[in-house]
This record gives structure tokens, C-alpha cells and sequence, in this order.
């Protein structure tokens, strides 16, 4: 079960936008766990907050007043109605034991356990009125914390079996140390993190005077897709800066803006940004694919696309580029069933990039942002940090998710002011442990952060 209401800034370890289908929010059979003692909820604003939604999920009488304790921010996405709708299917599920609660400010976490053994995760984030602002029920990550890395690889293999790890330092010259490398060369789907080379193709752009940050681009029908992102909603017509256009591209990886900037510079010149980066692995991102091409390649239900999915494995960039050509793309995107649960990448329909290409670009990207007209790049790629921990003071970050597939990206500054680099990215074509992975990327950014900064050494 997965189930996010209210996204809201601050709210989650981890931010998974791009290319995603729906979730399953109905109890599995699995062996039935022994729950720990109950514990108590924090006598603060956020536990407090807590208590009273794992009551509406449990056993207590439904608050007529519910609409009083969300936020306008909330209710934008989520009506106390739906919200009624969501206790009421949770509720068959009860009574909830909680098992553990943490606090901090504003933000709180609580482990559940539902009555068939099953443990989840509760996120919360409430505002500065202490109304609740986010709300996040997820399955709870497999292991243990990882504190060597042997230990994160083994427990990211928990959750996706097959995974890239790169963690190094970057030192004077823009080169990288590794610290830890886990088959961090082999080329593998990434998803949205490939949005990073349409970002760098953007800024050598701009560097060429050939665009600029605050040209306004006019979105088409044409450029709608599917989500990630709220672009898709907006009106045939409306005017958006390359500025903002970028920052919702990366920020919360909207795949509207993402088609509409892969548009305004062209294939060319975003292959030519992933070779100026040192991708060494062109042909895994060739041609590359928009996200409505994507979709449309994958999911659509005609003739062509059939054919195209078929033959896509073993065609050249140039015969896929004439599927594509003739790829019918009747409006933003085909309709994917809720329940699709079978991975596109071994058919090679996704991006295929390795760990080391990923932590080039995020180089790339940090030149350019040095240069004259690359200063708005850092607030791009900084917006969604991903993760936090203590010990990064900034963090540059770019993640991806498909069936199958996750990575995620980071280019971040310590508080000692060293330069790290930490790439994550998985592949499998089984289900997929998202918490899992997030855990034990959490725990690789900590590990790195602290015991191998070489400030510290």
C-alpha cells in the first residue's frame, strides 16, 4: 500500500517523481507479524496530529470536524471528503497498532502494523498553525540500518535486486575519488534522472546565446503527457519561462515541461550536452525519448506501437527513429492500467545510463553553473533536495522511477565544504521495494557524509 495525500515541502525523505503507474492499495497475504508494545504519541503539535489520523484509520468515531485540522494547502489536493473515502478503506484493516513514533519540529514518523501483520509507515508534516500539511502511509523499508557498504549494497538488494552504487569525493579538479563502487559502469535505465541532460543541454544553450532563462516558451497540445508534474493541466497556449520550465522539470519532474524544453532545444543538442558531460554510452539514450514518446511506446494500444515494441530491442537509432515517426500519439498519453506491473526496460524502452555517467553530468551541470549564466542552476537541481542529512549543507539531486527501474542522483556540499557525489540506481522486473531503496540510499548519503569527508580526515 502506497498512498500519498497533500504533498507538501519538507514532507518526504525522499521525492520519487517520473513515469510512474498506479498503486495497489489493497492488503496482500503475507505471514502475519508480532507486533511490538504499543507506543505513545509525543505531547507535541505533530503527535498529536498523528494520533488522531491513525485513530480516524483505526477504531475511533469519524471527526465531524475534520475539515478543521487540514491545511488550505492540504485540501488543494485532498477534500475532507476524500480523505473520509481513504479512512473508510483503511479502516477494514484495523485496529492500527503503533510501534514507534519520532518527532522533529514539524515532521513526524510513525511504524504501524495493520491487523493481517503488516507493517507501514506513517509521514506526516503539519504547519506552522499545527494543521496537518502532508500525509504519507507507506509499507516500512526492509533491514536494518546500513552502516558499511557492504551493508548498503546488501540492503538496496532488498528492495530492487539488481543495483549501481557510486559514492566519491570530488576534489579541486573536478575529479572523483571513489569511496565506494558498486558495477557503477554498466549502463542502466534511469528514468527522469535523464532530465538532467536536457537541463545541461538548456544551459549550453544559454552559454551560446541561443536561449535564455527568461524566454517564454508557449506550451502546445502537442507537449502534453502524462504525469509527473501539473503542466499537463495548464491551457494550450500558456507562456512559461525556460526558468520555470526547468525548475518544474527537475524540482518535481514534470513530464509536460520536460517535452516542451525537449522541443524548444532539440535532440541534437541534449545528445551533444550528455557527450560534452562524458556519457560514453550514447547509443543507451539514443534516440532520446520524450516522456509522451515513452508512454506511447509502451502502453499504446495500436498496430504500430504493438509493432514498435516488438522490434525496438533490435532496431538501430535510426530505425527507431522511424518507429517513432510513425508511432500514433493520439492526445498525452494512452491509458495504463493501474495494475501494470510489467517492466518496459528490458525491451530497452527507457534510458539507459550508468552510475558514473550520472555522477558526469551532475560535473557538468556544476561548471556550467559557475559560468555567467549558469547561476540559476544551482537553484534548479537544489529545490528538491531528495534527501536530508545533517551533514550535507546543499544537496543537488535528480531521481527516477518507472517499473522496474529507480535511481537516484546527488551532487552535494558538506558542511566542511567538500564536494560528494552519491548515485543509486536499480533495475529488476519484479516488484519493487521503493522504501527499501530509499532506506538504504538514506543510509549511503550518512555514511559518506560523515565518515568520509575528507574535511574530517
Amino acid at each position: 500500500m502506497r498512498a500519498l495525500l497533500a504533498p507538501a515541502a519538507g514532507l518526504l525523505a525522499l521525492t520519487l517523481a517520473a513515469c510512474t503507474t498506479g498503486s495497489d492499495l489493497t492488503p496482500q497475504n503475507t505471514p502475519t507479524a508480532t507486533p511490538t508494545a504499543t507506543a505513545t504519541y509525543p505531547n507535541d503539535t505533530i503527535g498529536q496530529a498523528m494520533q488522531w489520523f491513525v485513530g480516524q484509520m483505526s477504531t475511533d468515531k469519524t471527526d465531524s470536524n475534520l475539515a478543521q485540522r487540514l491545511s488550505s494547502e492540504f485540501t488543494k489536493h485532498i477534500t475532507p471528503q476524500q480523505l473520509l473515502v481513504f479512512f473508510g478503506e483503511l479502516r477494514p484493516q484495523g485496529p492500527w497498532i503503533t510501534e514507534n513514533t519520532t518527532t522533529n519540529g514539524n515532521n513526524g514518523t510513525a511504524t504501524l502494523m495493520n491487523k493481517y501483520g503488516q507493517r507501514f509507515t506513517l509521514t506526516m508534516h503539519v504547519d506552522d498553525n499545527g494543521k496537518i500539511a502532508g500525509a504519507l502511509v507507506d509499507s516500512a523499508p526492509k533491514g536494518s540500518t546500513a552502516t558499511t557498504w557492504n551493508d548498503v549494497t546488501k540492503r538496496a538488494q532488498l528492495g530492487i535486486k539488481d543495483v549501481s552504487i557510486l559514492a566519491a569525493n570530488i576534489d579541486d579538479n573536478d575529479k572523483l575519488t571513489d569511496v565506494h563502487a558498486h558495477d557503477a559502469d554498466t549502463p542502466r535505465p534511469v528514468a527522469s534522472a535523464s532530465k538532467l541532460y536536457i537541463l545541461a543541454a538548456i544551459a549550453e544553450k544559454i552559454a551560446d546565446e541561443e536561449l535564455s532563462w527568461d524566454q517564454e516558451l508557449t506550451l502546445t497540445e502537442d507537449d502534453k503527457t502524462l504525469p509527473s508534474g501539473t503542466l499537463q493541466n495548464s491551457a494550450a497556449g500558456t507562456r512559461i519561462s525556460v526558468l520555470d520550465a526547468a525548475t518544474a522539470m527537475i524540482s518535481t519532474s514534470d513530464n509536460t515541461a520536460t517535452d516542451l524544453l525537449h522541443r524548444t532545444v532539440g535532440e541534437e543538442a541534449i545528445l551533444t550536452a550528455a557527450k560534452n558531460a562524458g556519457n560514453d554510452h550514447l547509443e543507451g539514450i539514443t534516440p532520446f525519448l520524450t516522456p509522451k514518446q515513452m508512454f506511447w511506446l509502451a502502453y499504446g494500444p495500436s498496430e504500430e506501437a504493438q509493432k514498435a515494441r516488438s522490434s525496438w530491442k533490435s532496431s538501430s537509432p535510426q530505425q527507431r527513429r522511424e518507429l517513432l515517426k510513425n508511432l500514433p500519439m493520439p492526445g498525452p498519453g494512452p491509458q495504463i492500467p493501474n495494475n501494470a506491473t510489467t517492466a518496459q526496460w528490458p525491451k530497452e524502452i527507457e534510458w539507459f545510463v550508468s552510475a558514473r555517467d550520472l555522477a558526469d553530468v551532475h560535473l557538468h551541470l556544476q561548471k556550467l553553473a559557475d559560468s555567467p549564466t549558469g547561476k540559476p542552476l544551482t537553484h534548479i537541481l537544489t529545490k528538491n533536495a531528495g534527501i536530508k542529512t545533517p551533514a550535507w549543507a546543499s544537496t543537488a539531486f535528480k531521481g527516477g522511477s518507472n517499473t522496474g527501474v529507480l535511481s537516484f542522483s546527488f551532487a552535494a556540499t558538506t558542511a566542511k565544504k567538500s564536494r560528494q557525489i552519491l548515485i543509486v540506481t536499480g533495475r529488476s522486473t519484479e516488484p519493487v521495494d521503493q522504501n527499501t531503496v530509499i532506506a538504504a540510499t538514506t543510509d549511503a548519503a550518512n555514511l559518506l557524509a560523515t565518515k568520509h569527508d575528507p574535511a574530517k580526515e
